[in-house]
């Protein structure tokens, strides 16, 4: 899995929630229409396991930037996130966040989240090669 998946089904989960507001995954605009929420990933990270697992760490920003610059909606809107982030579906997979936490400042709902996804690697070589036998039968 990759961040730009991770950043499409967490996308894709807000704006069922949200379908009026936008939804941004590479940048925002200064000029940008409010509100509007923008998704990316604060870092990740990969680590081996045994029998060809590797573990994948995510780290998740949401920023939610509302119409004015209370923020009594921000925390409405934390609420519903929180509900809504709990287990992230798209196309057959399935993450669980965790470490979940939110703050607003000055309007802005900063809202944080982690996850993980275990992957198992698929190698496509065959180490011994091809096995040739020669039978001679004894009649």
């Amino acid at each position: 899995m990759t961040d730009n998946e991770v950043i499409s089904m967490v996308a894709r989960t807000i704006k069922n929630h949200y379908p009026d507001v936008s939804v941004e995954k590479e940048a925002v605009a200064q000029d940008a229409a409010l509100p509007l929420f923008f998704v990316y990933v604060i870092d990740s990270d990969i680590s081996g396991l045994p029998c060809k697992k590797r573990k994948q760490n995510f780290s998740v920003a949401v920023k939610y930037y509302s119409k004015s610059e209370k923020n009594s909606e921000c925390y409405e809107t934390a609420a519903v996130l929180w509900d809504a982030l709990k287990i992230i579906e798209f196309k057959g997979k399935k993450l669980r966040a965790k470490n979940l936490e939110y703050k607003a400042i000055d309007g802005v709902l900063h809202f944080y989240f982690s996850t993980r996804s275990t992957m198992i690697e698929t190698l496509d070589n065959n180490k011994f090669g091809d096995l040739e036998v020669n039978v001679s039968a004894r009649e």
